[in-house]
C-alpha cells in the first residue's frame, strides 16, 4: 500500500482549500502515469534537509515563482485584514465577524467543487470518470460538513454562527472567481500546472499563520485557536510540495512562464478572499 506524500490534517477547522490541495498532490504522487512517485519525492526531501539551508535547488519552481513575483506574494503575506488578526483582542466584533465570514466562504467554496464535480459525474462516459468524480464528491462533502460543524459549533470548538446563515448565504465575487479560476484550470492546463494554482493556498497559509503565531497580540482569540494554531503545524507540507515540483522539473521546465501567470491569478484569488473579511454578511 501506498503511503500518502502530505498527511490530511484531522481538525475540523483546517481550510477545506488547503485540504483539497493536500488530496490533489497525494493522487498525482500515487499515480503511477504522473512524474516522480511518492517515495522519490520523499527521497528529494531527506536529502533538502541534508543540504545548507542557503543552498537553493535549481529546480525549485515554488522558490523561483515566490522570487520573481514578490509584489503580489508581500500583498498576500500582508493583506489587512490578518494584520487584524494578529491586533484585535477576543471582544472585538468587527474582526469576528469578518473570519466568520471568511470560514463560512471556505465552506461555500466546497459547496460549489461538489456541485462541479456532480455535473462532472453526471456526464461521465467511462466507469474511470465517474469514479474519480465520486471520489472527489465524497472528499468535497467530508470537508464541507467539517467546515459546517466548524462555523456552527459552540465556542471555543466552532464560531456559534446559526446554521440556516451558513447554510442559505451567498457566494461572494470574489469566491465564485476564485473557485471558478481552479475549475478551469483544473480542467485546460497541463497537470502539473494545474497544481501551480494551488502553491499560494500551502505556502501562505502556513507563513502567515507562523507570522501570527509568534507575533499576534493576543493568544486567546477564535481565530488563533481555529485558523492561526492549526495551519502554523503544517510546515512539512510546504516542503512537500516544493519538492513535489523539484521532482516534477521535466514536466514544467518548458512552461515557466504559464506557470507565473497561474501562480499570480492564485495570489490574487487568496488576496481577494480575505479582503471579504472586510465587508462581512450576516454571520
Amino acid at each position: 500500500m501506498t503511503t500518502s506524500l502530505i498527511s490530511i490534517p484531522k481538525s475540523r477547522a483546517f481550510p477545506a482549500r488547503a485540504r483539497m490541495a493536500f488530496d490533489a498532490l497525494n493522487r498525482f504522487a500515487a499515480h503511477p502515469k504522473y512524474g516522480a512517485s511518492v517515495e522519490q519525492i520523499k527521497a528529494g526531501v531527506r536529502a533538502r534537509a541534508a543540504r545548507p539551508k542557503d543552498e537553493v535547488d535549481s529546480r525549485d519552481l515554488v522558490a523561483y515563482l515566490i522570487q520573481d513575483n514578490q509584489d503580489l506574494w508581500q500583498q498576500l503575506l500582508n493583506t489587512p485584514f490578518c494584520k487584524k488578526m494578529g491586533e484585535a483582542a477576543a471582544d472585538d466584533e468587527q474582526v469576528l465577524k469578518g473570519f466568520k465570514w471568511y470560514m463560512v466562504q471556505d465552506f461555500l467554496y466546497c459547496i460549489k467543487l461538489m456541485i462541479f464535480e456532480t455535473d462532472r459525474s453526471s456526464r461521465a462516459t467511462t466507469s474511470a470518470v465517474f469514479d474519480i468524480s465520486a471520489d472527489r464528491i465524497a472528499g468535497d462533502a467530508s470537508y464541507a460538513k467539517d467546515l459546517l460543524q466548524t462555523c456552527i459549533q459552540a465556542q471555543p470548538e466552532g464560531l456559534a454562527i446559526d446554521e440556516y446563515k451558513v447554510l442559505q448565504a451567498s457566494p461572494t465575487k470574489a469566491m465564485s472567481s476564485y473557485t471558478d479560476f481552479q475549475i478551469t484550470t483544473a480542467q485546460d492546463a497541463s497537470w502539473v500546472l494545474a497544481l501551480v494554482a494551488m502553491i499560494p493556498c500551502i505556502q501562505s497559509y502556513y507563513k502567515i499563520a507562523a507570522d501570527l503565531k509568534d507575533n499576534s497580540k493576543h493568544k486567546d482569540t477564535i481565530w488563533y485557536k481555529l485558523w492561526v494554531e492549526e495551519n502554523a503545524k503544517y510546515e512539512d507540507s510546504t516542503v512537500h510540495q516544493k519538492q513535489f515540483f523539484a521532482e516534477n522539473f521535466d514536466a514544467w521546465k518548458d512552461h515557466y512562464d504559464e506557470a507565473t501567470r497561474i501562480f499570480r491569478r492564485a495570489c490574487q484569488g487568496e488576496i481577494d478572499l480575505w479582503a471579504v473579511a472586510e465587508n462581512p454578511g450576516d454571520v
